[in-house]
């Protein structure tokens, strides 16, 4: 499960990323993680990087692929999420 919290920092992705590149499940899902968990912006790299929780909500969020996600998340955005936290966050 440490995968899962690194993976959550995916979020950040938007930091240094262009919107077109993000999908509607990983912005919807790491701005409304963002928001509910102190770092007000998923585009904030310094705490979507480092808070935990935000990293959990956000993994739990993409990792939804049941129909009806309120993001319309699906199986390959979890691949996208990893690789972008990746390149983010340096993990």
């Amino acid at each position: 499960m440490l995968f899962n919290t690194k993976l959550v920092a995916l979020i950040l992705l938007t930091v240094g990323l262009v919107q077109a590149e993000l999908t509607p499940c990983i912005q919807g899902c790491s701005q409304k993680a963002a928001q509910e968990n102190g770092c007000g912006s998923f585009a904030n790299r310094d705490c979507v990087c480092t808070n935990k929780k935000f990293q959990q909500q956000a993994h739990n969020c993409i990792a939804d692929t049941r129909p009806g996600n309120a993001f319309g998340c699906k199986s390959d955005d979890m691949a996208k999420a990893k690789q972008l936290e990746a390149q983010n966050c340096g993990h």
